[in-house]
C-alpha cells in the first residue's frame, strides 16, 4: 500500500511538474500605430517561465527623442500642474507596476499610475496585445490603434 501511494504521489508531482508554459520565453514588443499629441507608445517585455523579467515602456516623437527623457517636454508639458504628470516620474513607477502584474492565469490590469491615466491605460492596451503574441513565440512587433475616443 505504501509503495502504491509513493508510486501515485511521484506520478502527480512529474505531471505536476512538467505543467506547459502558457507564454513562449522571448522578448516581445507592441506599439501604437500612429503619434497621439505627438507621441507613439511603445511596449517591450522580456517573459521568461511565465513570468515578466524586463519591461521597456516610453513613448517616441518623430526625431526619435523619448518622453521620459525629453528635458523641454518634462519642463514644459505639465509646467502648471502636479510633477507626478512628468514621463520622467510616472514611466518608471509605469514599468515597475508591469514588472509586477499577475500574467498567470490571465493578465490583471495594472492600476493607474497617478498623474499618468492615459499612459497607464496605453500600457495595460500594450500588454495584452504582447501578451495574445506571447502564447505563440511571434516576437515580430504587433501594432495596435489607439481607442476611438
Amino acid at each position: 500500500m505504501k509503495k502504491t501511494l509513493l508510486i501515485l504521489a511521484a506520478i502527480v508531482f512529474a505531471v505536476t511538474a512538467c505543467e506547459k508554459q502558457t507564454y513562449v520565453d522571448g522578448t516581445y514588443t507592441a506599439t501604437f500605430d500612429e503619434p497621439h499629441y505627438g507621441w507613439t507608445d511603445f511596449l517591450t517585455v522580456t517573459l521568461e517561465n511565465d513570468a515578466v523579467t524586463e519591461v521597456d515602456f516610453d513613448g517616441v516623437n518623430d526625431a526619435g527623442d523619448l518622453k521620459s527623457t525629453d528635458s523641454a517636454y518634462n519642463a514644459n508639458m505639465w509646467a502648471n500642474s502636479d510633477p507626478q504628470n512628468k514621463p520622467e516620474l510616472f514611466t518608471p513607477a509605469i514599468e515597475a507596476a508591469l514588472s509586477n502584474a499577475t500574467i498567470i492565469p490571465e493578465y490583471e490590469e495594472i492600476d493607474a499610475v497617478t498623474g499618468a491615466t492615459g499612459a497607464s491605460e496605453n500600457a495595460n492596451l500594450l500588454m495584452e496585445a504582447i501578451l495574445d503574441i506571447a502564447t505563440e513565440g511571434d516576437v515580430s512587433e504587433v501594432v495596435i490603434s489607439y481607442p476611438a475616443e
